[in-house]
């Protein structure tokens, strides 16, 4: 995207200079000079603001990623010691458990013999395993009490670690953010400089031509009046083609044996036994097996067809000859 505002912005704005320079704002150059213009315009606006939008995130790209700290840890932390709570909480509840149902049984046994002789110590037994009861209970909600404060200073331990985290990724990251913001501005300002300096050289450009009298003249060259790389190609292809089939077409033309030249006799046997030139198509007696021209004419006129060029041999029949016999 930005190439082609580029490439159009080297097209346009010379012409737009030129458009100030000589003052074309009257007539038909009106209505070419208002597009040109707007073009221009148009075109230095979108490729500043792609130049500084393109600085700003080709700074984020490039920029190192800011240092985040992980909470994973703390959570981890948090995690083990909530288990480890439950788990002191359990064993201790299970040992309470123990302690108690041992004192009960000491209780029982204490009484069993002393209520085989005093069956009214029965309530005092079942005031004592009350009592006892009421204990074990007093102790497991103590316990239970302790659970929960302590996982309640575990959770917030949890959260002032994790806010403490979350602060300090925060700063890194306004930080970063920061950095990344000063250095794409500076980029930013680099490259409006820098199409402001090309706005400028080229506006400089046209001023000295306008001074010195320089103008754009046309120098033709022997390829203008051509056609075209393609059109060229195009032709000699199709000549090649043409050329090619129209030498078959004659060249199977020339084997084929006119009616009128045959002499049919009344010995067919002779006939059937004589070859056909391979020129023009009459039978011969053949000397040789390489032997397949009824005379030196068909065979010269046989070669120049198939070479494309005069056929000047030097011997004919064994003997030398001169080539300007044939000229």
């Amino acid at each position: 995207m930005t190439v082609f505002l580029e490439v159009g912005l080297r097209k346009f704005l010379p012409y737009s200079f030129r458009a100030i320079l000589y003052r074309r704002f009257s007539g038909l150059h009106l209505l070419i000079t208002v597009p040109v213009l707007l073009i221009t315009v148009a075109l230095v606006v979108a490729l500043g603001y792609l130049s500084v939008q393109g600085s700003h995130e080709i700074v984020r790209q490039m920029a190192p990623p800011p240092a985040i700290a992980n909470d994973k840890p703390i959570q981890d932390r948090f995690d083990q010691d909530r288990k480890q709570t439950w788990l002191i909480w359990k064993n201790d509840s299970s040992l309470l458990e123990r302690k108690f149902q041992a004192l009960e049984r000491g209780v029982e046994a204490r009484y069993r013999t002393r209520i085989a002789h005093n069956p009214s110590l029965v309530s005092y037994k079942e005031a004592e395993i009350h009592s006892l009861q009421r204990k074990k209970i007093d102790a497991l909600l103590e316990g239970a009490t302790r659970r929960d404060q302590r996982l309640g200073n575990l959770e917030a331990d949890r959260k002032e670690a994790l806010a403490k985290v979350a602060q300090l990724n925060e700063t890194s990251l306004q930080s970063a953010n920061a950095k990344t913001h000063r250095f794409g501005s500076g980029l930013a300002w680099f490259t409006l400089i820098a199409l402001g300096v090309f706005v400028f050289s080229i506006g400089i450009e046209e001023v000295h031509r306008k001074g010195s009298g320089m103008e754009e003249v046309v120098v033709p060259s022997q390829y203008s009046f051509r056609p075209g790389l393609i059109e060229e190609v195009q032709w000699a292809v199709e000549n090649r083609i043409n050329y090619q089939l129209r030498a078959k077409i004659k060249a199977f033309e020339a084997l084929t044996p006119m009616l009128e030249e045959l002499e049919v006799g009344s010995d067919r046997t002779l006939i059937q036994a004589a070859n056909l030139c391979r020129k023009c198509g009459k039978p011969y007696q053949a000397r040789t097996t390489w032997h397949i021209f009824c005379s030196n004419k068909c065979r010269f006129a046989f070669r120049e067809q198939k070479q494309s060029r005069p056929f000047l041999p030097n011997r004919v029949n064994g003997e030398k000859i001169g080539t300007e016999l044939f000229e």
